[in-house]
């Protein structure tokens, strides 16, 4: 153990008990810490887990337990702080770049690439539907279909009139009877 990991356990213990809950610092919550900093792990790491965690405790989404000390720093079979680890993937530390996805060529020949490395995850959205030899003209790279296939739907949104806004219900659709006693 280095001179300054003592002295860092003490930090970051002192700053968990001033902001997510007071823990006594026995010897089982040092080697918590211990094997925290061992495993390269820090205290901005640490903090952007903790933020992320509250973030999902207020959507009830994760619970109170998830704060935990003995719960944050759990040991895997292997020792690792898989847990922790998985907590900081879902917070987006370091998110980086997806990387480019192969998809097969029309005619099963070669792989085309879609999407690029410069574009990451966005948020929550499922994943895009494959795109199938059929979506392809004769010789269509993947840029054209794309343009081809954003100029059909603004083609189809012309021909609707520019269509709906979400909020707003068509004027022929009839709407249904109010329940009786509803106010509003």
């Amino acid at each position: 153990m280095s001179e300054s990991t003592p002295e860092r356990i003490r930090a970051l213990h002192a700053w968990y008990c001033e902001n997510v809950m007071d823990v006594p610092l026995r010897p089982e919550v040092e080697r918590l810490w211990f094997e925290f900093f061992q495993q390269g792990y820090n205290g901005h790491q640490l903090a952007h887990v903790i933020r992320y965690l509250r973030k999902q405790i207020t959507r009830e989404k994760r619970n109170q337990g998830a704060l935990k000390l003995s719960n944050l720093l759990e040991r895997s079979e292997d020792g690792s702080l898989l847990k922790f680890a998985e907590d900081l993937g879902l917070a987006g530390y370091r998110r980086r770049p997806m990387s480019a996805l192969p998809v097969s060529e029309p005619g099963g020949v070669g792989t085309r690439v879609v999407g690029s490395a410069s574009q990451g995850m966005q948020g929550s959205s499922p994943p895009a539907a494959p795109i199938s030899p059929a979506t392809f003209q004769a010789g269509e790279s993947v840029d054209e279909m794309c343009q081809r296939r954003i100029r059909e739907l603004e083609e189809l949104k012309r021909s609707l009139g520019g269509g709906l806004r979400t909020d707003q219900t068509p004027a022929t659709e009839e709407r249904a009877p109010k329940p009786k006693g509803f106010i509003g």
